[in-house]
């Protein structure tokens, strides 16, 4: 039996909320377990002004999971969400805890 495939997409306000629908739905359909994850867990208002709620945030998803799995993180655009996203502590730890467990 092979292992499901966990991908987290990271929101920051101002994503491409195109692309953020597309990826999870390819994802999804892929066999991926899919999780929206945001700074603070609530609504999040995308580029065209919709809002997408994350079911989780960073600080929850951090929170005791030092061998945290993941396959794949995606930062969606523009500019400035991957800039929110880079500069948020929280994100660069998930980053780096990703990359190191071989994410």
């Amino acid at each position: 039996m092979s292992k499901t495939r966990v991908a987290f997409i990271l929101l920051a306000s101002g994503f491409d909320e195109l692309f953020v629908v597309r990826c999870f739905s390819k994802l999804q359909q892929d066999g991926c377990q899919v999780h929206l994850i945001s700074a603070r867990s609530n609504r999040i208002r995308g580029l065209r002004g919709i809002e997408i709620v994350s079911k989780m945030s960073i600080g929850q998803l951090l929170k005791g999971n030092q061998n945290l799995l993941c396959d794949l993180a995606v930062i969606p655009g523009p500019q400035e969400c991957v800039s929110q996203i880079f500069l948020n502590p929280r994100f660069y730890e998930f980053l780096k805890t990703v990359i190191k467990n071989g994410g």
